[in-house]
């Protein structure tokens, strides 16, 4: 028995033989699950049974209350954020129209004015770049950007080349001048291996 706490139920078990407990026990599992009462003649374990199903009782209302609180309280912070709401997609098994792939493309399709001003390299380059998608693949580089229009990227991006090179351009001119260099100084030394 717990101290501190009456209940008349206390006694009532404590008066039970382990038969009847265990008949107690199993009719209380029952009425947790479906609500059927004890059929007894034993009047006291109809007393333990009533003492012992008003505390299911109570449990059982306090934990709907709790439900349908949090429940509520999930429709309302839906209903205040719609745009959480219009993102679910309500049939994932219909194809979306708009894939990325298909803007992918699209993005593509917008370059190519571009491809005789800027070079097929640089708009490839850019291409790349700008395409890139994010790690859950819905969006790629350039729908994340606050703003975007791609004429100015475009010089922008030229701009930078011209100023920066490209990393093949890069290459490709550090190597030429490592190997000029290179050249030279083998030249400068069979000019002086000839004269000495």
């Amino acid at each position: 028995m717990r101290q501190g706490f009456f209940m008349p139920s206390d006694f009532a078990v404590d008066m039970l033989t382990d038969e009847e407990a265990g008949k107690l026990l199993k009719a209380l599992v029952v009425y947790s699950i479906d609500q059927t009462p004890l059929e007894s003649k034993d009047r006291t374990l109809q007393m333990a049974f009533c003492a012992l199903k008003g505390q299911i009782d109570r449990d059982f209302e306090h934990s709907q209350k709790i439900s349908k609180v949090r429940s509520e309280a999930v429709n309302v912070r839906w209903k205040k954020n719609t745009k959480e709401y219009k993102r679910i997609q309500k049939n994932t098994n219909v194809s979306k129209p708009n894939t990325i792939e298909k803007r992918k493309n699209t993005f593509g399709q917008c370059l190519i004015p571009f491809v005789e001003q800027y070079g097929k390299v640089m708009i490839r380059e850019f291409f790349d770049y700008w395409t890139e998608p994010n790690k859950s693949k819905t969006k790629m580089r350039y729908e994340l950007e606050k703003t975007w229009d791609l004429s100015r990227r475009l010089r922008t991006w030229a701009s930078k080349i011209d100023k920066y090179g490209t990393d093949r351009e890069r290459n490709t001119k550090s190597q030429r001048l490592n190997d000029a260099a290179a050249i030279i100084q083998r030249l400068a030394a069979e000019d002086d291996a000839r004269e000495a």
